[in-house]
């Protein structure tokens, strides 16, 4: 079964990995078919930046990180969910709906949740839809779909 665990420096080499496997992938399949995620998504030196700045976690599979996430505060119960990623080959497996459930029921503390995607990521849209998020705006250029969860 899978849980998450915080990320410590040593896990930033294994989680840049991953988010280019899973950026790429995503981009290639879906977008502009070329390799590419937010800006440093395939740096090792951004990940530990990340890892000593917010709380990232790893996402197992037994012993074996399989994904990642970090968190942003926005407000006093407000977080933002960056860079959850699940490593391709273990897409479609349902893994991602539990780490969305395990992370809204660790953090029950949190009242609004919120993330981006882009426009292309279909996948995750249907995910964050599936999981009760609801896009609330669409970036300026139109490249960032912006969805939102409220508890109570």
């Amino acid at each position: 079964m899978i849980h998450f665990e915080k990320a410590v420096i040593e896990d930033s080499e294994k989680i840049a990995e991953i988010k280019k496997c899973a950026y790429n992938d995503e981009t290639r399949r879906f977008g502009p078919g070329r390799d590419g995620g937010p800006t440093g998504y395939d740096s090792v030196e951004e990940n530990r930046r990340l890892i000593n700045t917010f709380p990232v976690y790893k996402i197992m599979l037994e012993d074996k990180i399989i994904g990642c996430f970090w968190m942003n505060k926005e407000g006093e119960q407000h977080y933002e969910l960056e860079d959850i990623c699940i490593h391709p080959e273990h897409h479609n497996k349902g893994y991602g709906t539990k780490a969305m459930e395990l992370i809204e029921n660790q953090f029950i503390d949190i009242s609004k949740w919120t993330l981006g995607t882009p426009h292309y990521s279909v996948r995750n849209q249907h995910l964050y839809e599936k999981m009760g998020y609801k896009k609330i705006a669409v970036t300026e250029d139109g490249f960032l779909f912006l969805y939102e969860k409220k508890r109570g």
